[in-house]
């Protein structure tokens, strides 16, 4: 039985903390488990899970450490909560609490990175089952992968009690995921933090002038050039786009003008030719399109989705993608379609 400790070095706790979750363990777990879980007569099972009832304390902190127990002080260790894994697997295997789970990722935890995830995936890596590892490997979405590696890290070496089938929800791996506004800065920073990686990075703005003129905007750009990584950009024409950023603009707010922009965009690629080129397109730009190109083929995608009416910037819906999405290469099509068509 000592194999079943190797088994789980990922936890519930290490996937709180690479996730930079800052909450109680109930609170994690109730943002991780789906609510449809627990149903039925013996919901009382779960309830350490749901609720936050003291009593339940130890069997939680059990239950986020891998859900093993030592029986002896060197030799024997064990699944605690035998009937709750029973009961778990009876439920994601015949009811929709597996798709209900992954949705509530979804919903809770919006940037998700493929970092993080490759982290997760590895910690195990030296002792999962044959079968599960093909899950992991095959699967190109990162809230399955998630889904699966939550599971594992409760249920170990018995993982194959899991019928991972996710057909009934097709629908949901293929569309898109768009979420309420996840910070671009972010984006930006996480994308920065291997930079030897980074081969070039795209833009596609209305006007993009915030990058000209907010102090942490303006250091990214300089750490970019600084490194001399190849940035290409497109805005659009002062014609294109006034009407669209009438719907958009907040009336409290001052804005530097079109034309002006452009002009201070080309003053900008002067001072840094050779690394910063600028495009006008004369087609409307619709959402704001960044883009990293890295070395090591983990490319991603972030854009925001403009919305008339809308004049708080976070507000916006945003989205990440990267090599794994079939939206990917639509998204790097319009980027070189645009790059060709604007002057």
């Amino acid at each position: 039985m000592e194999n079943i400790e190797k088994a789980n070095k990922l936890t519930i706790n290490r996937i709180q903390e690479n996730l930079t979750v800052k909450t109680t363990k109930t609170a994690f777990l109730r943002m991780i488990f789906p609510p449809t879980l627990r149903h039925g007569e013996r919901s009382s099972l779960v309830d350490f899970i749901f609720d936050s009832d003291p009593s339940f304390q130890n069997i939680r902190s059990i239950f986020v450490n891998g859900n093993i127990i030592r029986n002896t002080k060197k030799t024997a260790y064990s699944r605690a909560s035998q009937e709750v894994l029973n009961f778990i697997a009876e439920n994601m295997n015949n009811n929709s609490c597996l798709i209900d789970m992954k949705e509530l990722l979804y919903k809770n935890l919006p940037y998700l990175d493929y970092e993080t995830i490759d982290r997760l995936k590895a910690t195990d890596n030296d002792v999962y089952p044959e079968n599960f590892r093909k899950i992991l490997d095959n699967s190109v979405d990162y809230y399955h992968k998630l889904t699966c590696l939550i599971l594992w890290a409760v249920f170990g070496e018995r993982i194959n009690c899991i019928n991972f089938s996710f057909d009934s929800g097709e629908k949901i791996l293929k569309a898109p995921n768009i979420y309420r506004y996840a910070d671009v800065i972010e984006y930006f920073n996480s994308n920065m933090k291997f930079i030897e990686d980074v081969e070039s990075v795209e833009f596609i703005m209305i006007s993009g002038i915030r990058w000209l003129t907010d102090d942490e905007r303006v250091d990214i750009m300089r750490k970019l050039i600084d490194h001399n990584i190849k940035i290409n950009i497109i805005i659009s024409d002062a014609n294109s786009s006034e009407n669209i950023m009438k719907g958009m603009k907040n009336p409290d707010r001052a804005y530097i003008s079109l034309p002006i922009s452009i002009e201070m965009w080309k003053e900008f690629c002067l001072k840094n030719s050779g690394l910063v080129k600028l495009k006008i397109s004369h087609f409307p730009i619709l959402h704001s399109y960044y883009s990293f190109n890295m070395k090591n083929n983990k490319s991603s995608v972030f854009y925001i989705l403009y919305t008339y009416g809308n004049i708080r910037y976070r507000r916006r819906l945003t989205q990440k993608i990267d090599t794994s999405s079939e939206y990917y290469q639509n998204m790097k099509e319009e980027f070189n379609y645009l790059w060709e068509t604007s002057d």
